[in-house]
């Protein structure tokens, strides 16, 4: 009786743990972004992420989101998806040799539609070819932040010189008292604006009035440029999280 009582999940059989794991249902389908539902609520892979994006993780669920959910519960084929399986297969060793063979089910699934290839592979097979497209998903979307990272970078440089540079020019007016005059035109030079293939500088002709004003937009522009850079490093820096962890 005592020997029996010890018994864990540990001490059964590989395939009957495996089995077991097979019906585990993945709840929340909105983080496995690459992953989408369709009307029939089969799931498949998001090969082709042509923007780049990311599916940004709301509180709340849209009635769109919980029709998938209802129609994916529903659906035949396994429900475990690909991030809570990786995470099941490093609880222990039995886990780990358990969730290898659920990596073909998984891959035929959201991959070929269920059809099978024609010859047999080793599980091992599936898991890598799987986390290649994982990985390759989220390289697209690195890119596209770096990119995105890379504009937001020269257009804070432009607003800082340019700030600069209104600063300059209502400083030089007041010393030289022509502040007073609010008809006088001031050539605010230096000024750089940005073409596809660099910046360019200009000069622009302007009354005091609206050099105080592009100045303070300038300002405005900078922080807003400052900011976003900021948050997209730190997407970046997830992204990459994610892609040396596959």
């Amino acid at each position: 009786m005592d020997t029996m009582s010890s018994l864990t999940i540990n001490d059964m059989p590989i395939e009957v743990i495996s089995h077991i794991m097979s019906f585990v249902e993945s709840v929340n389908l909105y983080r496995e972004e690459y992953v989408d539902i369709s009307t029939d609520g089969t799931p498949y892979f998001v090969k082709k992420n042509k923007h780049g994006n990311r599916r940004e993780y709301i509180s709340g669920y849209s009635m769109i989101y919980l029709h998938k959910v209802r129609e994916f519960n529903k659906s035949p084929g396994i429900k475990l998806l690909p991030a809570h399986l990786s995470q099941l297969s490093m609880i222990n060793t039995s886990f780990n040799l358990a969730c290898k063979p659920l990596w073909e089910p998984l891959y035929l699934l959201h991959m070929r539609k269920g059809v099978s290839f024609k010859r047999d592979h080793k599980p091992e097979f599936y898991k890598k070819k799987y986390l290649s497209y994982v990985k390759n998903y989220y390289d697209n979307i690195r890119k596209n932040l770096i990119d995105q990272l890379s504009l937001s970078d020269i257009m804070t440089h432009i607003k800082q010189n340019n700030s600069a540079q209104y600063l300059l020019q209502i400083q030089l007016a007041v010393e030289s008292l022509s502040i007073d005059n609010p008809k006088k035109i001031y050539n605010v030079t230096d000024l750089l604006i940005y073409q596809e293939d660099g910046t360019e500088t200009v000069t622009l002709p302007l009354r005091i009035d609206r050099v105080i004003t592009h100045r303070q937009k300038a300002i405005y522009e900078l922080r807003y440029y400052t900011t976003k850079s900021s948050r997209l490093k730190k997407k970046i820096e997830d992204i990459e999280k994610i892609i040396n962890g596959l």
